[in-house]
């Protein structure tokens, strides 16, 4: 626990997880996001000058303890695990996953059109399908 670019722990916050086994005043259990940018830089302190870290990839998950209203939020990357500041326009709220009906062919309610996908089906494997060709011989 003793890397601070691995540990989300600072003297005023620290994660809920590692309460016990760090000093903070106060821990939160965070709030999880997406990047929303193609690549969104997680930099050491809440500045665009500041040091670099590492860079979070679009659609990697980042859990945020602390917002600085700057700008910057303050988290650590789902995926290596990296703490920095993000900043707040490269998150967005993670898509929250729902099963919809597939729109496929077989699956319409319509058995008509069902028929008709079945046809293309076929018609399309006959398509591909490889046949010997014999070759016509002259007299």
């Amino acid at each position: 626990m003793d890397d601070p670019r691995l540990t989300p722990a600072r003297p005023d916050l620290a994660a809920k997880y590692l309460e016990g086994k760090v000093k903070a005043a106060r821990f939160v259990a965070g709030e999880e996001f997406c990047v929303r940018d193609a690549i969104a830089p997680l930099r050491e302190a809440p500045s665009a000058d500041a040091m670099l870290s590492t860079q979070a990839l679009k659609g990697e998950r980042v859990t945020i303890y602390d917002r600085n209203g700057e700008g910057f939020a303050w988290g650590q990357l789902n995926g290596d695990g990296y703490v920095g500041w993000i900043p707040d326009a490269a998150l967005a709220e993670p898509l929250q996953h729902r099963r919809t009906r597939s729109r496929r062919c077989g699956r319409s309610r319509s058995r008509a059109r069902r028929s008709s996908c079945r046809r293309s089906r076929r018609w399309r494997w006959a398509q591909r399908s490889r046949l010997p060709v014999k070759t016509a011989r002259s007299p």
